[in-house]
């Protein structure tokens, strides 16, 4: 997180950097912090699908079905080969995720 948070400050306007810095947070379990990252790399960088993917992981765990659906759906319409598509599929379907 720290490293995350690092880069943050060096590139506060590129969304990739901002988004693991999201991703980070939502691991570390601060959905407040990892909610304001997220959705500002989703402002910065709506075309990456990965954003949309930890968006939907988000909104999962603050029970927000239908965000949480929609974040999901972008994702894979962004890059359905990802390495977590099937997470996010699983997800789609109420169902538990398979271990990446």
């Amino acid at each position: 997180l720290p490293l995350a948070e690092r880069a943050a400050q060096l590139a506060p306007n590129a969304g990739p950097v901002i988004d693991t810095l999201g991703h980070a947070r939502l691991m570390q379990g601060d959905l407040p912090g990892a909610q304001a990252a997220l959705e500002n790399a989703r402002r910065l960088s709506p075309e990456l699908a990965s954003v949309h993917f930890h968006l939907g992981q988000l909104y999962r765990q603050l029970g927000n079905a239908d965000a949480s659906r929609a974040a999901f759906t972008e994702a894979l319409r962004l890059e359905p080969g990802a390495p977590w598509a099937a997470e996010a599929k699983a997800a789609l379907q109420n169902k538990p995720a398979a271990k990446r």
